[in-house]
């Protein structure tokens, strides 16, 4: 299913916009995703039917195409916290946990706990039992400790690799860091996991997001998955 021609997705989008509403101050993501969910509160805002809404890009290219619609862009100096942020994903299990891959993951994530509500759209093909069973966990880690923050990963079982872009040069986020994608495969145990990353010094973040989403809207080919956090 591809992210840009899937009608069923196009009505993830449009289900997951249509929880936002007049007022809210929303965060929004990067990826293809993220892009049609901003094109399509950007057109709501357009024909007048969502009013008086603000929005917190976790990206430059986000938050160009959010003024490129007209619709202003606030911060968390002005709105510490966030009404709703609407989002794409990688990987997702059935306990609404996620794996996001895209090198502005640490933004992103800055965004979800900031927010009240977290709504994720999906690609049917994205459902898993285990997290890491379709993707590599990305790792941001300051540049001072590549070798050792890689050399942890490595003890804990993961094949790692350097992230790098289009010259084969290290990918560098925006605050400078690198990402390394560990392959653990199949975790039983993602929160155990996360808490020994967030142990070491100089990995800074994950891409993996447990227990922040909210709702969940999962492209199918029969149809739109609504899921949504119990409790």
């Amino acid at each position: 299913m591809g992210m840009k021609d899937s009608s069923t997705l196009q009505q993830a989008v449009r289900s997951a916009a249509a929880l936002v509403e007049q007022g809210m101050v929303i965060g929004l993501g990067s990826g293809p995703a993220a892009a049609l969910v901003i094109n399509c509160i950007g057109g709501l805002c357009r024909k007048g039917k969502l009013k008086d809404i603000s929005a917190i890009p976790s990206s430059i290219i986000s938050e160009d195409n959010i003024r490129s619609w007209g619709i202003p862009v606030s911060s968390f100096k002005d709105h510490p916290r966030v009404d709703i942020t609407l989002d794409g994903a990688c990987e997702l299990d059935g306990h609404l946990n996620l794996i996001k891959t895209e090198g502005t993951f640490l933004q992103e994530k800055i965004l979800a706990q900031a927010s009240r509500k977290n709504v994720y759209i999906v690609s049917g093909k994205a459902i898993s039992d285990k997290l890491g069973t379709l993707c590599k966990i990305p790792v941001e880690v300051a540049p001072f400790a590549r070798e050792t923050a890689q050399a942890y990963l490595e003890n804990l079982g993961a094949v790692v690799n350097l992230r790098t872009n289009v010259i084969a040069k290290a990918f560098r986020t925006v605050h400078h860091n690198l990402i390394l994608d560990a392959e653990f495969g199949p975790l039983n145990d993602p929160a155990g996991l996360a808490q020994k990353l967030a142990d070491h010094a100089g990995i800074v973040s994950h891409g993996m997001f447990l227990g922040l989403a909210t709702d969940v809207f999962v492209a199918e080919d029969a149809g739109v998955r609504y899921m949504r956090k119990e409790g």
